[in-house]
């Protein structure tokens, strides 16, 4: 109701029903999936050595153990390997991404994670611009779809005020048309450029230091333990009295 109210520039509240709300909602859509799973050139980012660009295809694991869990997989009746498609793209894409949204200024900020600022970037750009881009089309096509149908009614309409009514709306639309073919950008503006974090997001240099730390320790204190419980074995075998400090 909101989205058809819109279109004749009525607001009835509820849910953001802009082009701006539908881009957030569509960067998690499984349009967008299938829009970027279309593009060899971003496979090898989310699907790594399983995608061969030579072939244009998804190469099969091999090996005993792979090939042993595919085995116990289809005994048990569960999926086994198949070429991935767009919903382990979107998974993937879950995994490298974050949208929040700022409240007070209505700034989106996307952020994505890759083994390289570089690929960070391309993927980010490519998802922004996939997602505009299909909304572009969806406004295109349901402009175009209004049109069509105004047109068709003009014909049959005589009421003066009826036929006004109608040539304001088809204006608009043919407004709407026109502005989806010739903006560069169609839902967003971009306001910053993609920019890289000055360090590493991962892996967290504390982090790292304080699990080596925590991890060295609990080592030396496990060989401490076997080392004492091996030298009383040997004491006890050899007769020797127990010494304590």
């Amino acid at each position: 109701i909101g989205a058809a109210a819109s279109a004749f520039g009525i607001n009835i509240g509820g849910a953001d029903n802009s082009y701006f709300g539908k881009y957030k909602e569509i960067l998690d859509s499984e349009s967008l999936s299938a829009a970027l799973f279309k593009r060899d050139d971003l496979k090898p980012i989310f699907f790594g050595p399983g995608w061969n660009p030579r072939t244009g295809k998804f190469a099969r694991p091999d090996g005993f153990v792979f090939d042993a869990k595919e085995f116990l997989k289809g005994m048990l009746g569960l999926h086994t390997w198949s070429s991935p498609g767009p919903f382990e793209l979107r998974d993937a894409l879950k995994s490298k991404m974050s949208v929040t949204l700022d409240k007070l200024t209505n700034l989106l900020r996307i952020s994505v994670r890759g083994d390289s600022p570089t690929q960070a970037e391309f993927v980010l750009r490519a998802v922004t611009a996939e997602a505009d881009e299909l909304l572009r089309r969806s406004a295109k096509e349901r402009a175009a779809g209004r049109i069509a149908d105004l047109q068709d009614g003009l014909v049959d309409a005589t009421v003066q005020d009826q036929r006004e009514a109608m040539i304001n709306i088809l204006s608009s639309q043919q407004r709407n048309m026109m502005i989806a073919s010739v903006d560069k950008t169609f839902a967003i503006e971009i306001i910053d450029p993609p920019a890289a974090s000055p360090v590493p997001t991962s892996p967290v240099p504390r982090v790292t230091l304080v699990m080596d730390v925590l991890i060295a320790g609990f080592c030396g204190i496990f060989a401490a333990i076997i080392y004492g419980l091996r030298a009383r074995s040997r004491q006890k075998a050899s007769g020797q009295k127990q010494k304590t400090l």
